[in-house]
């Protein structure tokens, strides 16, 4: 029916999906469930992982339907200014595509905060806002969230929801329920908590010899580039877990253009930052087999 209606608005097989990428990982996998093709667009260190424009419009074809994307970004930690997300609108618009604005993380911006982009002109039409509970009410384990679309494929989408999950937990909405009555007040100091909690390692992080790292915008996460090192992202993690008892996150889980990468959470408490920023240091100072020049 909603394909009849108006193929314009729908992903079929066949068709291709813009992902700038590292980009989180299910943004590919869905591309593929819905078996269309995922189109990852490169973003590079060396530009603070912004997009590139340029790159993005050749990137798209006749059979380009949709861009899908997360700002704050996980797991860059970058947070995507005014200015990008206008410029992603308007490519959006000369193209006739679908945007798909992941935004779980919100509430975790710490510079100055871009619009959503269902917000600019004529994109109403054309978004779907993701959001939900899981990062700005510390409830990750309920998995309680919303999208916010067009009204005339809302009904379609809440179709497929019940065929895939039918609805979420009574504890995950009672849980969102409490979370609703609380006031901003209430949640500045865990924001800033999660604001310093960041700078702390990110400064930690940028400060070992050989490692870059985009200092981050928003979000909970920092993707220092290890490559100096010699390692590919899986070989450094397992490695670190077994002789520096730290636990990182490969940059591959995020595509292929993250090797050499690793993600770092600073969801853990201060004093556990520290001591594995600790471990890091030692690791790669002491560690001879690690050693290379940089």
């Amino acid at each position: 029916e909603l394909i009849a209606r108006d193929r314009r608005q729908t992903v079929q097989p066949g068709d291709e999906v813009l992902i700038p990428s590292p980009h989180y990982g299910t943004f590919f996998q869905n591309t593929v469930a819905c078996g269309a093709k995922p189109v990852l667009v490169p973003l590079a260190e060396s530009e603070g992982f912004i997009p590139d424009l340029e790159r993005m419009d050749r990137a798209v074809t006749p059979q380009t339907r949709a861009i899908v994307f997360c700002n704050p970004n996980n797991p860059l930690g970058v947070v995507w200014p005014r200015d990008t997300i206008a410029a992603l609108a308007e490519l959006a618009s000369k193209h006739d595509l679908m945007v798909l604005s992941d935004e779980i993380y919100r509430d975790y911006i710490f510079t100055n905060p871009p619009p959503s982009i269902a917000a600019l002109p004529g994109m109403k039409s054309r978004t779907f806002t993701f959001g939900g509970f899981s990062k700005s009410y510390l409830m990750m384990g309920l998995r309680i969230g919303f999208v916010v679309g067009p009204e005339q494929m809302m009904s379609a989408v809440k179709k497929l929801h019940y065929c895939v999950v039918m609805c979420p937990s009574v504890i995950g909405q009672v849980a969102a329920m409490g979370a609703l009555s609380c006031s901003d007040e209430e949640l500045k100091p865990v924001v800033a908590e999660f604001m310093e909690k960041l700078k702390m390692l990110y400064h930690g992080v940028e400060a070992i010899p050989g490692v870059s790292c985009v200092p981050p915008g928003g979000s909970f996460y920092v993707f220092p580039n290890f490559k100096n090192f010699g390692l590919d992202s899986m070989s450094l993690a397992l490695k670190l877990i077994k002789e520096a008892g730290v636990i990182t996150l490969p940059g591959t889980e995020f595509g292929e253009l993250g090797d050499g990468y690793l993600r770092l959470s600073v969801c853990v408490k201060r004093e556990e930052i520290v001591e594995g920023l600790k471990r890091l240091q030692a690791f790669f100072k002491h560690d001879t087999r690690m050693e290379k020049e940089v």
